[in-house]
């Protein structure tokens, strides 16, 4: 029998059959003959971008009689294990935490306030894509996440603007909601935050602010974002967020466990750039630089 299985990111793919290695490649012609399916997953991550392909896979050989008129019927006299294997594509992620905002400059709590980019932000934000501009090769294909808050969305334009893409805005990338204290003072959270345990229950602590948003809820949605973000097949993707998220993100990238990230922290600068990268021979996940702000560096001094 045959089945016809293309990869969308136009690499290939490895079906070992027995004795028989066969390479396919984008739109090519897989033949399978007289022989049970047992299909084994190799060191494929669920609900990453190679799954699709099983799955395609798996429908395709699994057609109705009327599409394998005159084939050999999958029987169990013979047992065949092929082992797929998707050889995905190398990744960097770009991490940036959104610059100089007016809350900053107002002393008042972020969150999901909507404030905006100051003047100074806005600049920073010029810098961020031209940094972005110099560590991605021209005509590489990119993608751009971004939170839909304003700060993030003005940072994130800037960004599209130089790489002629739109970014797209994800709620879920938002900074972690602070409740009634967003846009109040600093102090006025500060005279009521009830601190996290040393040890015990950190994820579901209760704060003290009434609308405050636990921290297992901010890593949840946010590793929800990280997992569809990564099923994309792309090779370059920039993903605009804030400094409280920027840990999980991280920590989503390394897949750490959530009940571990409960006292996790990744400290990144308001306008830097965390570069996240995974091989395509260990695929090995790491993060080579975290909170880069040389880029505001250098804008100031010009």
């Amino acid at each position: 029998m045959s089945a016809r299985i293309g990869c969308p990111w136009g690499g290939f793919v490895f079906l070992d059959l027995a004795d028989h290695a066969v390479q396919v490649g984008e739109d090519l012609l897989v033949h399978l003959h007289d022989a049970d399916l047992a299909l084994v997953l190799g060191d494929v991550d669920e609900g990453e971008g190679p799954l699709a392909l099983l799955a395609q896979l798996r429908e395709e050989l699994g057609a109705g009689d009327e599409d394998r008129a005159g084939q050999a019927p999958l029987t169990d006299r013979t047992a065949l294990i092929v082992q797929f294997r998707a050889l995905s594509l190398m990744r960097t992620i770009y991490a940036v935490t959104h610059p100089e905002a007016t809350h900053h400059v107002e002393g008042i709590v972020g969150g999901w306030h909507d404030s905006h980019l100051t003047p100074a932000g806005l600049s920073a934000a010029a810098s961020i894509a031209q940094a972005l501009r110099a560590q991605i090769p021209d005509g590489a294909d990119v993608e751009l996440f971004s939170s839909d808050l304003q700060r993030t969305r003005q940072t994130a334009e800037k960004v599209g603007e130089l790489f002629g893409v739109t970014p797209i805005l994800d709620r879920r990338l938002r900074e972690k909601s602070y409740g009634e204290a967003e846009g109040r003072p600093q102090e006025w959270l500060d005279q009521r935050f009830v601190q996290p345990p040393v040890a015990g229950e950190r994820l579901e602590h209760d704060e003290g602010v009434e609308g405050a948003e636990t921290k297992a809820a901010l890593v949840q949605r946010i590793y929800a974002a990280m997992d569809e973000i990564l099923q994309r097949p792309c090779e370059h993707q920039i993903i605009v967020t804030h400094g409280g998220s920027l840990t999980v993100v991280v920590a989503s990238w390394i897949k750490m466990p959530i009940k571990a990230v409960g006292h996790a922290y990744f400290r990144a600068p308001s306008g830097s750039i965390t570069t996240l990268h995974e091989d395509d021979f260990y695929y090995n996940r790491q993060v080579v630089n975290l909170g880069d702000t040389r880029h505001l560096d250098s804008a100031e001094a010009g």
